[in-house]
């Protein structure tokens, strides 16, 4: 009990540390203890059956094979995160499956920084603001990078991904309504950065831009949105971000 507690990191990559301690590569033995700590991270505190963690970190391996693989993984991982003569393990095992359990001190960032977005996107008082930027403050970058590529990590990845772009939208529409047109653009590149796809970041963009008296920055960025959409969606932008680029244009405020 007077060991610090375990502190588990998703965002803009993984980490797993206890105080000013943090566990390295040569802690884990092989990368492969690391990844199934990161797949029952995804899962914390649910059971993952090991038909799952097999077709996720041993594919095409029979199952005996797979099953002493697993066990000998379990064993590098428990090394890291448990504490000398612990009595009961962080991971733990029955019934075929496997779970990483959190201590009650325990802590995962990607579990504060959604818990925090979910309190200021509900939120709709004088609060919003200073809500929504501490929840951007506790944003590290993309979950799970060295996942980037898993399908066992895709919709863990998405879901958190998602939320940092609500929180960011809902920070700009604030930023736009009190005026501060530099500080708006900058939440708007950071949406694009993160999704070049999303038009509606990319108009907050061009809006940001053209109040902030950047017309030749706001034009730019019509194009640079309209290119992504035709060159990996293989459509035109919609009708309401061409209008705002023919106004624009014409040198009406928007």
């Amino acid at each position: 009990t007077s060991l610090p507690p375990l502190r588990f990191e998703a965002l803009g990559g993984f980490t797993v540390r206890r105080g000013s301690w943090r566990a390295g590569e040569s802690h884990w033995a092989r990368p492969i203890a690391a990844r199934l700590v990161r797949l029952l991270l995804v899962h914390v505190d649910r059971p993952v059956p090991e038909d799952l963690i097999f077709d996720a970190l041993w594919p095409g391996r029979t199952a005996s094979s797979a099953r002493r693989s697993l066990q000998v993984t379990v064993s590098r991982a428990r090394q890291v995160l448990d504490p000398p003569g612990a009595k009961r393990s962080a991971i733990e095992a029955g019934d075929h499956a496997y779970r990483l359990v959190l201590g009650q001190r325990d802590s995962v960032d990607a579990d504060e920084f959604a818990a925090a977005a979910d309190v200021a996107l509900a939120e709709s008082g004088e609060g919003r603001r200073k809500l929504l930027e501490r929840a951007r403050s506790l944003w590290g970058g993309e979950p799970l990078p060295e996942e980037r590529y898993s399908d066992w990590a895709t919709v863990y990845r998405e879901r958190l991904t998602d939320r940092y772009i609500e929180v960011l939208t809902a920070l700009v529409e604030l930023y736009e309504r009190a005026g501060e047109h530099s500080g708006a653009a900058a939440i708007a590149r950071e949406l694009v950065d993160i999704d070049p796809l999303n038009e509606g970041g990319h108009r907050a963009l061009i809006v940001a831009y053209a109040r902030a008296g950047r017309t030749g920055h706001a034009l730019r960025q019509y194009l640079e949105g309209r290119r992504a959409l035709v060159e990996h969606l293989g459509v035109e932008p919609a009708a309401e971000t061409s209008r705002l680029q023919a106004r624009i244009l014409a040198g009406e405020a928007v």
